[in-house]
């Protein structure tokens, strides 16, 4: 090929350009996680309880289900990153 000839991208039968694919993976996950973090908090609730075990092991499932609601949030910003990061190499 000639330095006057335009480079050419791989594109599917309508002309469109294919984004890669780690980045469409991340970006659903990222939704997915964004969406099952917000149920969780929203479900999560925001009372304390005393007294006996049994409202003790609710208030450990109440942090627990915060806990989890962050690490999704986490992972879906964390997923999209690395998928940006790879895609500039």
């Amino acid at each position: 090929m000639s330095e006057t000839e335009p480079t050419t991208t791989p594109t599917n039968t309508n002309g469109a350009d294919y984004p890669p694919a780690a980045i469409t993976i991340a970006i659903l996950w990222a939704v997915a996680a964004l969406i099952l973090g917000i149920v969780l908090l929203v479900n999560a609730k925001d009372e304390a309880y005393g007294g006996d075990a049994y409202t003790g092991i609710q208030n450990a499932v109440t942090w627990a289900t915060r806990g989890i609601a962050f690490l999704l949030f986490g992972s879906g910003a964390l997923g999209l990153v690395m998928a940006f990061r790879r895609d500039e190499r």
